[in-house]
Formats: structure tokens, C-alpha cells, sequence
């Protein structure tokens, strides 16, 4: 239980910390700055501190076992690669109120997919009592999740038609959440530590970026930085990337996937509420109204509690499997 609230306490400061980026982002895509090169610059950066994070934890590194490694690349190029590279793309062409009423599908689409795959289980016409009212009760929440999401989309002030390119690519990237939450779930199973799974991802997806940015070919003065764009990166991959991606890959370890998909969706709301503070933008009462909604939606699939699927069931402690792999690797230093 006590670590059930640390999850959802993590979850909190993911969401602030994520909108923060959102801010910091906007303020320095104003200025000119080339996004894919900013987005370049953090991925590759994150990826170094989670591999210098990894390292100290372990003190060793190796490539995950054949069997996972397909999920492995899945969880980086799909959750790490294509949810920033199509959120990006996303946002060049579409307004602001669609992409938020777009990011608030990603909840639908994780329920959906993972209830599929046989990940997460829901089953509205479950003959279980305990399984039917949890699998409503997510339903309902997800469901009043979305409408706030749609509430808070129609105060945006934005009044330009989004071309359907961008709605495409902001679907694209819900689907990357999705892929990024769904693909940790059997690897958490396997017993991999959460922090050795978003290191070797975000090594996956950071790879992908790089080339990515080769291929389009930024201009040589785009990569060019002043002093205090250097403090903002250095905050941008120290805290919007790689304590927010370990944390939120730790707090997935032991909260249901829907769950932390729908704390996604807290962000625009965060994101005004950080803007009127830092920027001086106002907050309409609408969508004041929208973020209840959407609380109000994850405390209803909250409250849901999990429900066991064969996956969750197989699962072996991880700190079990931890610590029996450093006692094996222990014996086998003694021995040589």
C-alpha cells in the first residue's frame, strides 16, 4: 500500500514536471530554437544520465536476453523514439485545443490494447463480481477523464483548424504512450529492474532520435546555444528526462497501466496552471472545471483497485530476482 502511494506521488511530480518542460519548451522554441534539435539534445542527453545511473546502481550493463529483446527495442523505438518525435511534428501543425483533445484518447487506447494483448484485464460483461464492478468503475473513470480532457480543449482560444497531418501525428504519439507503458509490463514480469529498462529504451529511442536529426538535416547554426539555454537544457535532461522517465517507469512497476495513462492527461491542466504562474496567461474557469473531471475520473479508476490477469499473477518479486542475481554473481567471482 505504502508503495502504491509513492507510485501515485510519483505520478504527481511526472505530471508538474512534464508540463514544466511543456513551458520551458515553448519559451525556448520562441526564440527560435529548432525543435528537433532541442528534442535531440534531450533525448541523447537523458540517455547518458540513465546509463551513468545504471552503471553506478549495478555496475554493469548488458544487453537484455534474446527473448525480450524485441520488447525491449518496441518500448525505445515506439515509446521512447515515436511518442516525442510525433508529438513534436504534431505540435507544428496542429492547435493547441487539438492536441489536447487528441492526448486525451491515449487512455482509451492503452485500456484498449492492453485489454487485447492480455496485459491489462477488463471485461465489462465479466461474470466475477470483483472483475465486473472494477472493469466499470475504470470505464466510468476513463470515460469522465476524457470528457474533462474535451472541457478543457474548448476554453483554447485557438480558433485555426488543425490539418488532419497533425491530428494524425498526435494520434501516432498517443499510440507511442500506449506502446511505452504496455511493453514494460511483461519486461517488470521478467524480473529487469525499472531502472535498467528505461535505460536500455531510452538508449533505444535517443539512438533513433540522433539518426532521426541526421536525416533532416537541421542547419549547423541551429545547434548552437547560448549560456542560458545551456542551464535550461541542463534542467530539461536532468529532470524532464531522466529523473521523470525513472520514476515514471518505476511508479508503472506498481500501478496498473490505464492508471498511469490517464495521469498523462493531468498535464494540459497543469501546464495552464504553470503558464499563468511563469507566464502571465490566464485560466478559463472551463477549464478549471475540465482538470476536476479529470481528477475526479483517475480517482474513479483509482479506486478500481487491480485486477489479476495470468501476467500479474506469473510475475516474480523483483527485488527477489535482484537480489538472487548479485548472490549468483557473488559465487561466481569467489570462484574464479
Amino acid at each position: 500500500m505504502q508503495q502504491t502511494i509513492l507510485a501515485h506521488c510519483g505520478m504527481v511530480f511526472v505530471a508538474t514536471t512534464f508540463s514544466l518542460w511543456n513551458v520551458v519548451g515553448d519559451t525556448v522554441l520562441r526564440r527560435g530554437f529548432d525543435a528537433i534539435v532541442l528534442a535531440t539534445y534531450r533525448e541523447v542527453g537523458t540517455a547518458a544520465c540513465l546509463i551513468v545511473a545504471s552503471l553506478a546502481c549495478s555496475r554493469q550493463l548488458k544487453w537484455p536476453a534474446a527473448r525480450e529483446s524485441l520488447l525491449f527495442a518496441a518500448c525505445g523505438i515506439f515509446g521512447v523514439f515515436g511518442l516525442q518525435f510525433f508529438f513534436i511534428l504534431g505540435l507544428r501543425a496542429a492547435s493547441a485545443d487539438s492536441a489536447a483533445l487528441i492526448q486525451s484518447l491515449t487512455p482509451v487506447i492503452t485500456l484498449l490494447v492492453g485489454a487485447a494483448l492480455g496485459i491489462e484485464r477488463f471485461d465489462l460483461c465479466a461474470s466475477e463480481s470483483s472483475v465486473w464492478r472494477a472493469s466499470w468503475s475504470k470505464a466510468i473513470g476513463v470515460v469522465v477523464s476524457v470528457a474533462g480532457c474535451v472541457l478543457f480543449s474548448i476554453h483554447a482560444e485557438s480558433a485555426n483548424s488543425s490539418p488532419l497531418s497533425g491530428m494524425l501525428y498526435l494520434l501516432l504519439s498517443d499510440f507511442g504512450c500506449a506502446a511505452f507503458i504496455l511493453t514494460q509490463k511483461p519486461l517488470f514480469a521478467a524480473g529487469y529492474s525499472s531502472l535498467y529498462i528505461i535505460t536500455v529504451a531510452y538508449t533505444v529511442g535517443a539512438a533513433c532520435m540522433a539518426v532521426a536529426a541526421a536525416i533532416i538535416r537541421p542547419p549547423l547554426a541551429a545547434w548552437a546555444i547560448s549560456a542560458d539555454e545551456v542551464l535550461l537544457i541542463t534542467f530539461v535532461i536532468l529532470v524532464c528526462g531522466a529523473a521523470d522517465y525513472a520514476i515514471l517507469t518505476w511508479s508503472n512497476s506498481r500501478l496498473e497501466a490505464v492508471i498511469v495513462s490517464l495521469y498523462g492527461i493531468l498535464q494540459p491542466l497543469v501546464t495552464a496552471l504553470l503558464s499563468f504562474i511563469i507566464q502571465g496567461e490566464t485560466v478559463a474557469s472551463l477549464a478549471l472545471v475540465g482538470g476536476a473531471f479529470v481528477l475526479l475520473g483517475l480517482i474513479l479508476t483509482s479506486l478500481a483497485g487491480p485486477i489479476p490477469t495470468l501476467l500479474r499473477e506469473a510475475a516474480p518479486n523483483m527485488e527477489t530476482c535482484l537480489l538472487a542475481s548479485e548472490l549468483a554473481s557473488d559465487r561466481q567471482m569467489e570462484s574464479g
